[in-house]
């Protein structure tokens, strides 16, 4: 069973990492390729790590325990091994730490190196997002019409 726990925030952070990356470049962003904008977010270090602590738990043990992982989502393992690194280095660093522990430790307190999804993911959270706020101001523009003309 997939979760969509973490799917609103994940999109609220892209989009405010999006946006940021965007007043970074000021007046050049009209001339600057949306790719190139969107590469850059990606890999801003702004993002966390959307999974919930169970899923975590599973599958960061399996990446530590050098066990394969029923997941084709190269993004996705991306993560469980970045996560198995940080959770290693935390372990190390405080060896009465049993290996629940750092992970939560981890969870709680990193930020994660990038956003774990790919460029076609990103354009269509921009274009969704993007696309919502055009109908929600459409609306509010006819009911301000409407509300003159009553």
């Amino acid at each position: 069973m997939k979760s969509y726990r973490f799917k609103n925030e994940k999109t609220r952070d892209f989009i405010k990492a999006f946006e940021e990356e965007l007043k970074d470049l000021g007046d050049m962003a009209p001339y600057e390729e949306r790719d190139k904008i969107i590469m850059k977010t990606l890999y801003s270090g702004k993002g966390r790590y959307y999974i919930t602590f169970e899923e975590a738990a599973r599958s960061v043990k399996r990446v530590l325990d050098h066990q394969a992982i029923r997941c084709k989502n190269g993004c996705k393992m991306a993560m469980y091994e970045e996560m198995a690194m940080k959770v290693s280095d935390y372990m190390q660093r405080h060896p009465t730490c049993d290996y629940r522990a750092a992970l939560y430790r981890v969870l709680a307190e990193s930020r994660a190196s990038r956003f774990f999804f790919g460029v076609q993911t990103a354009k269509l959270i921009l274009y969704q997002h993007y696309r919502s706020q055009r109908k929600a101001e459409r609306d509010l523009a006819k009911l301000k019409a409407k509300r003159q003309t009553v």
